[in-house]
């Protein structure tokens, strides 16, 4: 699904109101966050981690709401929706597949801020407060996380539909012994 990594959409704001479909991978695919024990997945306790640190986005960013999302042995799905205000998934939004690695886009929270690049920030203090925590209580020189991310822009109901589905079903590739 993310073999075709084309540049950053130079016109598209990425601190726009939209669905996010997003993959954050582990530095050189090592198997941090989860296993495959008897069929089921089970989260490790850096998985753990990660999860309860997803779980918290909204917490920090008033006008961010997770959706769907699955951590895999070497990754993570997850899906984000910057929003102002509840609104239909069917707004038109230009599509693109990026490996982001510096925050782009100008944009307005709804006080009137700057909110520059929002989607970078948001995944880039997922990855710190993970990392942060994950070296304080395991191992002060972990390298945790592959530079940068990759996402797509969800367009309508129908990839929104289709985004879930891929997160819901992807754990049973490792079940089925594919990963």
């Amino acid at each position: 699904m993310y073999e075709n990594k084309r540049k950053k959409l130079a016109e598209y704001d990425y601190s726009s109101l939209g669905y996010y479909f997003i993959t954050i991978c582990s530095k050189n695919k090592n198997d941090y966050f989860c296993k495959n024990i008897s069929g089921k997945i089970v989260l490790s306790e850096i998985g753990l981690i990660v999860k309860k640190t997803w779980l918290n986005i909204p917490n920090f960013y008033k006008n961010v709401d997770i959706d769907e999302f699955i951590i895999m042995p070497d990754h993570i799905h997850g899906i984000i929706i910057i929003n102002k205000s509840p609104m239909p998934i069917s707004i038109p939004i230009p599509v693109g597949v990026e490996h982001c690695s510096t925050p782009t886009g100008m944009g307005m929270d709804g006080n009137g801020n700057q909110n520059y690049g929002l989607l970078s920030k948001i995944i880039k203090s997922f990855k710190n407060e993970v990392t942060k925590i994950v070296r304080k209580k395991y191992d002060e020189t972990i390298i945790l996380w592959q530079r940068s991310f990759y996402d797509r822009i969800i367009r309508d109901e129908t990839e929104l539909y289709n985004a879930r589905n891929y997160i819901k079903y992807n754990p049973e590739k490792i079940i089925n012994g594919q990963i």
